[in-house]
């Protein structure tokens, strides 16, 4: 090389900044022909309203299956209020329960974070102590807290 720069003009003049278009697997040019642009602006916003109309279906179906399962755990709730006055009263006590399991996991980590860290054995011995029970707590947990839910409050 001669250790000179070439000039901006010249770098730009060896790109080829014509536009393609791939349509069905084939490269085609388009020149200034306006009809075939307004044409391949007016197919992609056909596409693009079908794919509106195709997302508000999917959100409505979504909506009617939501308000169906609200009205059934509604309904379940008014035939078993003795039940979720129960369920109530569990979830607190599993609240507590999910509290101190928590602190002592925390403990747990802060006592072994090193070996957390450094050693494949106990991050193993630490998701096999903490991690089943914690998933499983949440789960009923979170099951029990829909059954317990007012109306007003799954709405929000």
């Amino acid at each position: 090389m001669s250790g000179q720069v070439p000039s901006a003009s010249a770098a730009f003049s060896m790109i080829d900044i014509s536009p393609a278009i791939v349509l069905e697997g084939r490269t085609t040019t388009v020149s200034n022909d306006q009809p075939q642009v307004a044409a391949l602006l007016n197919r992609l916003i056909e596409l693009q309203q079908r794919q509106l109309e195709i997302a508000e279906a999917a959100a409505k179906a979504a909506g009617e299956a939501n308000r169906r399962r609200e009205a059934e755990v509604e309904q379940w709730q008014k035939k078993n209020q003795h039940l979720v006055a129960t369920c109530r009263e569990a979830l607190g006590v599993l609240e507590g329960v999910q509290r101190s399991f928590l602190e002592q996991m925390a403990e747990y980590v802060l006592e072994n974070q090193e070996s957390l860290t450094d050693g494949e054995f106990v991050l193993s011995e630490f998701v096999d102590r903490f991690g089943p029970r914690m998933a499983h707590l949440s789960g009923v947990m979170g099951m029990l807290s829909q059954l317990v839910a007012s109306p007003q409050s799954r709405e929000e």
